[in-house]
């Protein structure tokens, strides 16, 4: 008679309530833009699920400057579930729900993990390697869309990302000095055009929600606007 073989797990996944979504907006994203459909997203959760205990949301990183290499295009949400005997779905089944609802949601590239899935990392993962870059990335391309055409699968993608546009600003110390500034001085100008500066924080509930000071218009960074920075030197020049 024949026999077959039956599916086992090194690791069985635990249901531990917690779930992850990340977010990714396009290269170049501001802050503010990200933190708007982090918040949508968040408010669509909340109103889609009804097992959610609590939402964590963070937006870009502190200290990472969006002009350079920044996460300011990336955003995540931590959330917690019920305890297993007050909800009907398993972690799993929300996070498949949590899916699919994001699934509309343009502009975005967005993964929903587990807690389970995000300690034991990837159940399959596939190893490219070569000299050609563009080989790869269509190698990689054809793989990815193999996975993406399998049921079952979730949460498929390379680790060829998209590469963020960099500017590099040198400055002439010598010209810098005829005016009283430093480089110091120069970058938190420029810092603060982009990105703003925090200037306090404000306490609601258990909550601490930075106040951020910005321009009127928070310019892109490019070569025009670098170039038409205004600075204000320790002797009133500009």
């Amino acid at each position: 008679a024949a026999t077959g073989l039956i599916g086992t797990e090194f690791i069985p996944e635990t249901d531990q309530g917690e779930i992850s979504v990340a977010i990714k907006m396009p290269s170049g994203t501001n802050l503010k833009e990200t933190q708007k459909v982090a918040q949508d997203i968040e408010g669509l959760i909340r109103h889609e699920v009804s097992d959610i205990e609590h939402i964590f949301n963070t937006v870009g990183s502190s200290g990472i400057y969006s002009m350079s290499g920044s996460s300011s295009n990336e955003a995540s949400l931590q959330i917690k579930l019920k305890p297993l005997d007050e909800r009907q779905k398993t972690t799993a089944e929300t996070a498949e729900q949590i899916r699919g609802l994001l699934a509309r949601v343009p502009g975005a590239e967005i993964t929903v993990s587990t807690s389970s899935m995000m300690m034991s990392g990837s159940a399959l993962e596939v190893s490219v390697r070569g000299e050609d870059l563009t080989i790869l990335e269509e190698l990689g391309e054809q793989i990815l869309n193999i996975f993406e055409e399998t049921e079952g699968v979730r949460n498929a993608k390379s680790s060829l990302e998209e590469t963020s546009n960099e500017l590099q600003l040198i400055v002439d110390r010598e010209s810098l000095a005829r005016y009283s500034l430093t480089a110091g001085q120069v970058l938190t100008a420029v810092r603060n055009s982009y990105d703003g500066q925090v200037i306090s924080q404000m306490r609601t509930g258990e909550d601490e929600v930075d106040i951020r000071l910005e321009t009127a218009n928070n310019a892109e960074a490019t070569v025009d606007s670098l170039a038409n920075l205004t600075i204000v030197s320790p002797t009133g020049a500009m």
